[in-house]
């Protein structure tokens, strides 16, 4: 894709200079809009990752430590200690799960829509903490004595407390971290990227601890706790780090940004899609999976609580879910607006957008939809494997076990290994192997297969291991302390591979589902689709329920005495099932592939913005100029365009105001507008640009700015003219490092460094303590007008004062020493106009920006000879490319910059690149038609 922009529109007719420059406008311009929430922090912190997010991490490793504290426990829990059957357990476990990641659903719209995220995050954590210490109370030996109550308490704890609490606290706490950085700081920026980090860190100690420490404690209790009470201790240790998890969220009360519930997103989705289920086949068999989904989930708790009609109920749950998954893929192909299309006279645009909106998210329902089966599959860790393992020989030492839940710790430990070796070094061999990185769809395929296979081999495995024999030792059965369960002849290590093949599983298809679930829906409905991704994940739990229940018949509490395998050879062959359906439904859908958009695949497709500065201006007569055109015209319509009248017709077209309608903007606010930075927000004056193009460092407090070199009548102190001459370059360059040479004798701790730009241009930067960017040029952007003074625009601000006086001086000194130089001498022996002057304007300090690849996720370059375009994109952190016979003004080779640009986007580095074309802007700004119409 290439765009040509149409900027800075000039009248050739009058003085180009009056529209170009916009330093004066935008330095003394301020941001119409309110402060933010982060400008109004009571306190400016260096560091807002420990500073104020370290509460946030400790918050969340707390309750991640308490959540999988709880999780490792809950099966053993139930068979052990309540009683209940390995299908009730693992079918309770799993409808809870299926609760768990059901519940951020309603999470989310509570703090989007309501409460906001703070106030959301407590009032559950303290419905969580409820629920913890009501666990703890259940697994009290007293209490288990009376069974009907603890049974009573465990439940309503585990699922009504702990079950939404949990949930609502998931989909918020990584977001309310993520507010607290300034979207408009850099190193603020940064911070959120290490704070994911570290986030992601916090969640795999908590469990790693868990299914560590409290894995064995709640089997065999330590050296101060009884065995009996490891349960009640191990629950208990988890109600504490949850209260020490609400203590240190509130701890950084004060600290937080807490941004109010603005958002309906959510609603909106419900909203627009309950409206038209009657209009469109579509859109009410989309509200009909997800109202059956709900159904399926409700069939299989009373199936989960009740003994009778068990099968039956199974049997419906798994009806009411393979229905809904079927219309959310079949219907999720469709648009929801094509049985009755949006008629222009028949509906308001607003609702035309909305319904646009939403149709991007029903597009991914179908890719949603075939990872449910993936998710039964990863459901299998804290359920039918950890049964399988713990009927393995777990001894560590002839006296000592490893309980069998502790084997859940190799699933976080192979994630935190695969993520790295994945994308640094299997993805990049894929790449240099097929020339082009893996995509979603692949990367999916391979993830969904694999899962498929998994179970299989469990399968296999199950059947090895039941083959193995019973442990005996002195004649004595050996069993596992946690569950009771008969060991047999099978080291407990040999499960290791099916928890490593499920880490993998998760780094290729959870990994690629975030980033679908992100990118392929509006910024506004993002938080919303993450959501139905948690959904997705909790109705998996619901299917690995279902299936637990119907083939309760072969899952006796002693393994060897039925077939499990069964149900993962079901499991299986629903799993192949389930790929070859992706991969057909995707590839018609063309989702997830080279053209989908994805970010993985931008690389395949990178975009190339091709910028024309100066194109356009006023229609003029321009038969003197062109004797073919008689009639007016403007010099582009009048010019011979074949190759982008073609790309014209290829593509879309249309008007763009860069910064604000009825606004002239310069070169360098309108390219900082293109790119996403607005310049009400973050213009410094394009003084630093033009510094930083011209090669120019500069650090915090230097003030830059961009110079002519000019001739001034100083007999009456008039600006005769302000460029002195466009082939300056061919005479004038070493007056540039004279300038640099000179001392400020007021000022001497100031010091002037100079460097050649282009043409008539050059480079300023001031250094030095105390100064101050919020001054006046000395420039006054006309010829034949006095040369200005340099005032303060706050005179009240005493860097200002003092650097306009810096200023002022630092004008008077060039002055005096370029009309003395020899080489001005000489031209005015000769009668050429001398270059005794240079004016100073757009005064600025660097920019404190977020980078362009951090803003818009996307790795640039920029081809940009003009040293105020190249100097923004060293700003942005944009790869500068240097090519070889580009001027940046008449003399340049464009043909050398086109294969640059091709030869950058061919090697595949780069997402995006900006390539800028200056000649057609000087010849405006010079008024030569000739020049610039061919």
């Amino acid at each position: 894709p290439i765009g040509f922009v149409e900027t800075e529109f000039v009248d050739m007719t009058h003085d180009a200079d009056a529209a170009a420059d916009t330093a004066d406008v935008f330095a003394n311009k301020v941001d119409k809009s309110p402060p933010s929430a982060w400008d109004q922090r009571p306190k400016k912190y260096k560091s807002v990752l420990w500073s104020v997010c370290g509460y946030v991490l400790l918050m969340e490793l707390a309750e991640r430590l308490s959540y999988y504290g709880i999780n490792q426990g809950l099966k053993n829990f139930m068979q052990k200690k309540l009683g209940w059957s390995a299908v009730s357990a693992n079918s309770l476990k799993s409808t809870w799960t299926s609760l768990v990641y059901m519940s951020p659903l309603m999470g989310a719209y509570i703090a989007d829509e309501k409460w906001g995220r703070y106030r959301t995050i407590t009032t559950f954590g303290v419905l969580y903490l409820i629920g913890d210490a009501l666990l703890a109370t259940a697994a009290h030996p007293s209490v288990l004595a009376r069974h009907d109550v603890a049974e009573c308490i465990f439940i309503v704890g585990l699922f009504v407390c702990i079950g939404f609490g949990t949930g609502a606290i998931k989909s918020n706490v990584i977001t309310l971290g993520a507010d607290q950085f300034n979207p408009n700081d850099a190193s603020e920026t940064q911070q959120k990227a290490t704070f994911f980090s570290y986030f992601y860190w916090c969640i795999n100690f908590g469990a790693t601890f868990a299914y560590g420490y409290l894995a064995s404690l709640s089997v065999h209790g330590s050296s101060l706790i009884p065995a009996d009470y490891g349960y009640f201790a191990c629950f208990a240790i988890c109600t504490c780090v949850m209260a020490c998890a609400l203590v240190s969220l509130r701890l950084g009360h004060a600290r937080y940004i807490k941004l109010p519930p603005t958002s309906d997103a959510m609603s909106q989705l419900v909203r627009v899609l309950w409206q038209r289920r009657f209009r469109n086949v579509a859109a009410n068999r989309i509200v009909w999976g997800f109202l059956l989904f709900v159904l399926s989930f409700v069939f299989n708790v009373l199936a989960a609580i009740t003994e009778s009609g068990r099968v039956v109920l199974s049997l419906l749950a798994g009806l009411t879910s393979s229905v809904a998954i079927v219309f959310w893929v079949v219907y999720g192909q469709r648009r929801i607006d094509g049985d009755d299309a949006l008629r222009t006279d028949e509906c308001p645009v607003h609702e035309k957008v909305a319904v646009d909106a939403v149709q991007k998210v029903v597009r991914i329902l179908p890719f949603a939809s075939f990872t449910i089966v993936w998710g039964c599959v990863y459901d299998q860790i804290d359920a039918n494997f950890q049964s399988i393992t713990q009927q393995c020989d777990l001894r560590l030492t002839p006296t000592t076990q490893v309980p069998g839940a502790m084997l859940g710790i190799f699933d976080p430990l192979a994630i935190i290994v695969l993520i790295p070796l994945l994308d640094s070094y299997v993805y990049p061999l894929y790449e240099r192997t097929f020339r082009s990185p893996p995509s979603a769809f692949g990367k999916t395929s391979a993830g969904l297969f694999l899962a498929a296979f998994l179970m299989f081999y469990v399968g296999l495995f199950e059947m090895y291991r039941r083959s193995s024999g019973q442990l005996h030792r002195n004649g004595a059965m050996l069993r596992d302390e946690g569950s009771g369960s008969p060991m047999n002849n099978l080291h407990w290590a040999w499960n290791i591979p099916q928890y490593v093949g499920v880490a993998l599983c998760e780094c290729l298809i959870n990994v690629t589902a975030y980033d679908i679930f992100y990118t392929q829906v509006p910024l506004h409905l993002k938080s919303t689709a993450q959501a139905i991704n948690l959904f997705t994940v909790s109705m998996g739990s619901n299917v690995t329920s279902i299936f637990t229940l119907a083939f309760g018949q072969f899952i006796p509490n002693d393994l060897n005495l039925g077939h499990l395998e069964y149900m993962f050879f079901a499991v299986g062959s629903l799993a192949l099932l389930n790929v070859a359906a992706y991969m057909a439904v995707m590839r018609r859908m063309q989702f997830g592939m080279a053209s989908s958009g994805m970010t993985a695949e931008k690389k395949r497709h990178p975009v190339v913005f091709v910028l024309i500065d100066g194109i356009g201006d006023m229609s003029m007569d321009i038969s003197k100029y062109h004797s073919a055109h008689a009639t007016p015209g403007t010099t582009l319509q009048t010019a011979h365009t074949p190759a982008m009248d073609a790309i014209a017709r290829a593509g879309l077209n249309g008007l763009l105001d860069p910064v604000e309608p009825g606004m002239a903007c310069g070169s360098d606010t309108a390219h900082m507008s293109i790119f996403g930075y607005p310049p009400t927000k973050h213009y410094r004056g394009r003084g630093s640009f033009e510094a930083m193009g011209a090669g120019l460092d500069m650090a915090p407090g230097d003030v830059a700015f961009k110079c002519n070199f000019a001739y001034l009548d100083r007999a009456t102190n008039v600006v005769a003219m302000r460029r002195v001459d466009r082939n300056f370059h061919a005479w004038g360059k070493e007056l540039c490092p004279y300038v640099g040479s000179v001392k400020l004798p007021s000022f001497p701790g100031v010091g002037v460094v100079c460097k050649y730009a282009t043409e008539h241009r050059c480079g300023i930067v001031f250094k030095g303590s105390n100064l101050s960017d919020q001054i006046t040029g000395t420039d006054p952007l006309k010829d034949e007008l006095p040369l200005l003074k340099s005032t303060p625009i706050d005179p009240t601000l005493p860097s200002a004062v003092y650097s306009s006086k810096v200023l002022n001086e630092a004008s008077d000194v060039i002055i005096e020493h370029l009309s003395r130089h020899p080489l001005n001498v000489a031209r005015e022996a000769q009668g050429l106009v001398p270059a005794n002057l240079v004016l100073f304007r757009g005064p600025g300090e660097r920019i404190n920006v977020p980078n362009f690849e951090a803003t818009h996720g996307m790795k640039a370059f920029m081809i940009a000879p003009t040293c105020i375009i190249a100097g923004l994109g060293m700003s942005l952190d944009m790869d500068l490319i240097r090519v070889e016979g580009a001027t940046g003004d008449y003399h340049t080779n464009l043909v050398n910059k086109a294969n640059a640009a091709l030869e950058c986007i061919r090697d595949r580095k780069y997402d995006f690149g900006f390539v800028h074309v200056k000649a057609v802007d000087d010849a405006g700004h010079d008024r030569d038609v000739p020049l610039k119409v061919p």
